[in-house]
């Protein structure tokens, strides 16, 4: 496994560990805050320790985790707006025959 690789792989099971941990606190009762607080202790706490077992250098898992953040925030943005779109144009009834059937 390659650093590039081993950076990879630690930056996503940092930053799918840390939603999970946050729900949790959320769950558990603890404030906004906190369970912000919760996350990202969860998240340096994993890529910590998982870089350090596959030898991944700190930087380049930050870097790889806000890249990663980036690239799901753009996506999820393009979905709201194209969501916004269809459901417009069917209100407006400017929808092509047989779009929603």
């Amino acid at each position: 496994m390659t650093r590039d690789d081993s950076a990879q792989v630690t930056a996503i099971l940092a930053l799918l560990a840390a939603p999970l941990a946050a729900v949790w606190a959320w769950r558990q009762g603890l404030g906004t805050l906190t369970s912000a607080e919760v996350a990202g202790l969860v998240y340096g706490a994993v890529a910590s320790l998982v870089g350090s077992k596959l030898r991944a250098p700190l930087g380049a898992v930050v870097v790889t985790s806000v890249k990663y953040a980036a690239i799901t925030a753009a996506y999820s943005v393009w979905l709201a707006v194209a969501a916004l779109y269809a459901g417009w144009r069917l209100l407006r009834g400017r929808t092509p025959k047989g779009a929603f059937l």
